[in-house]
């Protein structure tokens, strides 16, 4: 690469839109375009230095980009490098959403229209130098434009340790994912799991290769190696869900709470029964079990 680009590949992430590669700076707005054996950067944008950890991934042949940290705040919208003129715009999103709280070093996957993220870090509103850990997970979908907090994640961050984006929602990761467990992990956050693999294989560095067609890709001693994604973990074990889901979470509790106030009417029904069936003495006779029982005034005196 031409070292007059100022190109640093560190801070850029590479991705494929109509099968042709491009490079985006995680940090600012340039885009470089990568045709046969050239490099070509073909942005409108400048260093602007204001989205540093941010999330750049392709959406229906269109490059977005979500979060990022700059000048003592955190962004928590989505901007996407318009074809039309060579910059990046802002994404509009329903007006009804919730908003996320904005974010930087955070992880992130894109499953069919749902974009998910999890943990990283936001800035305290009244502290501009104060990070404050997100411990939620998010999803957007692109179809209703909208935000969803699924609730309080079960798992710490993963964004330092080794990891790769296995498809359909998954991480493939070695670390831990509480501070006294570690081993190899599958996220998935489609279907809000955690599995661990007992067995799993080190022999390739998953944190600095990619994963295509079920295998695992990276280079070692100058040669390009692959591994199969089955081969390289072995046998999984489910061992727990990824998140606590706030909606089925209260939907379980809206459940509890009707079947428990069903049991307390049904109990104060009961127990009224019952208080009727007891024998009670009245004026003229006595009445059990809602049958009245008249009495002579003898007898009504000896009861």
């Amino acid at each position: 690469i031409n070292a007059g680009l100022n190109l640093e590949i560190s801070n850029t992430k590479l991705v494929f839109k109509k099968n042709t590669p491009y490079l985006v700076s995680l940090g600012s707005g340039m885009v470089w375009e990568l045709t046969n054996d050239s490099i070509k950067r073909i942005d409108n944008s400048f260093d602007h230095k204001m989205s540093s950890r941010s999330d750049i991934f392709v959406k229906n042949d269109t490059i977005f980009k979500f979060g990022g940290y700059g000048f003592w705040s955190a962004r928590n919208f989505f901007t996407y490098f318009s074809e039309t003129t060579n910059e990046w715009e802002f994404y509009n999103i329903n007006k009804e959403s919730y908003l996320p709280p904005g974010l930087s070093h955070f992880n992130s996957t894109l499953v069919g229209d749902f974009y998910f993220v999890s943990r990283g870090t936001t800035i305290d509103s009244h502290n501009g130098t104060e990070y404050i850990v997100n411990n939620n997970v998010l999803r957007f979908d692109f179809n209703k434009k909208t935000w969803t907090d699924l609730g309080t994640s079960k798992f710490i961050s993963y964004q330092d340790n080794e990891y790769i984006d296995i498809g359909n929602g998954r991480h493939l990761f070695y670390g831990r994912t509480s501070p006294d467990i570690d081993g190899m992990y599958v996220l998935d956050y489609g279907s809000n799991t955690i599995e661990q693999y007992d067995d799993a294989s080190h022999i390739l560095s998953i944190g600095q290769g990619f994963f295509a067609r079920d295998s695992i890709y990276n280079f070692r001693n100058n040669n390009f190696i692959a591994m199969q994604l089955s081969d390289f973990t072995g046998k999984a074990t489910s061992i727990s869900s990824m998140y606590v889901d706030a909606n089925t979470l209260f939907k379980s509790l809206t459940v509890v709470v009707v079947v428990v106030i069903f049991i307390l009417i049904f109990g104060l029904v009961f127990l009224y029964n019952q208080n009727k069936k007891r024998p009670r003495l009245v004026d003229s006779g006595f009445r059990l079990d809602r049958v009245f029982y008249p009495l002579s005034v003898a007898e009504h005196k000896v009861l």
